[in-house]
């Protein structure tokens, strides 16, 4: 009986482990500083001191000043934060195309190296028909740039 409960147990805690969702991770912003809004934060109210109310109509007109400042502080860092989404996308599309265009060009300097080297050993079997046939190629052929590999998006 005691391997039994052991058993069941291990087979809760797994359980319970596998269901946890992953830690989110967030990306780091060490090098963005945290805006920090500038609205006067109201005293916290005594809770041992009974208000009269006048004492609760001010604290409330204050509570809705401090409400409003901090709505207006929460909207124009939206306002900020849909502008920087913005310059982001535009430049990681950025670097989208910069690589879409590496890619491009090394395709390109293949592409004329591989011209070159065909060409060069057809020009070279019509000038010298017998050194072709019985020697190999005096002339090197182009090898490619080394290629690195291009990193998408």
């Amino acid at each position: 009986m005691k391997f039994n409960s052991i058993g069941v147990l291990l087979a809760m805690v797994s359980i319970s482990a596998i269901a946890q969702s992953p830690p989110t991770v967030v990306p780091s912003i060490s090098n963005v500083p945290l805006a920090k809004h500038s609205c006067g934060t109201p005293a916290m109210p005594d809770t041992a001191k009974t208000y009269t109310a006048n004492e609760s109509n001010a604290f409330v007109r204050t509570l809705e000043v401090f409400r409003s400042c901090i709505q207006t502080f929460a909207e124009s860092q939206k306002i900020i934060a849909v502008a920087k989404q913005k310059e982001a996308e535009t430049l990681r599309q950025s670097a989208v195309d910069a690589f879409q265009s590496a890619n491009v060009a090394a395709a390109a300097a293949d592409a004329a190296v591989r011209e070159y080297n065909t060409y060069s050993e057809q020009a070279l079997r019509i000038v010298t028909p017998k050194a072709a046939a019985d020697a190999p190629s005096k002339t090197t052929p182009i090898e490619p740039p080394p290629q690195r590999p291009m990193r998408s998006y």
